[in-house]
């Protein structure tokens, strides 16, 4: 569970560089655009490096329902809209960049 908690901690990192919104504002519960991709992106990285639904949405504050719909979405999203898969390709190298620095969190 540890792990898991870097792990958000670093995705949501890399989302906010990639985005330019910070972690507190896109966690809101809102319909903006904008936040919804961000959320969408940080399932769908999320579940690649191994981490459970029931674990995501306690870092989202979201239910487990809206994390399944964001999973469900977000793969269809990738091939259809560029600004999400745009969101998404930036999130994925700037999340690659903060794990091959070893001081972020220190």
């Amino acid at each position: 569970m540890i792990t898991n908690v870097y792990t958000a901690a670093r995705i949501a990192l890399a989302i906010e560089k990639a985005s330019g919104i910070k972690y507190r504002v896109w966690t809101q519960k809102s319909r903006k655009i904008e936040y919804v991709y961000c959320r969408m992106v940080f399932c769908l990285i999320s579940k690649d490096k191994g981490m459970k639904e029931a674990e995501i949405f306690h870092y989202l504050n979201i239910n487990r329902a809206t994390v399944y719909t964001s999973l469900k979405t977000a793969k269809n999203e990738l091939k259809t809209n560029k600004a999400f898969r745009k969101l998404y390709e930036m999130t994925k190298e700037r999340l690659n960049s903060i794990q091959n620095h070893k001081t972020v969190y220190k």
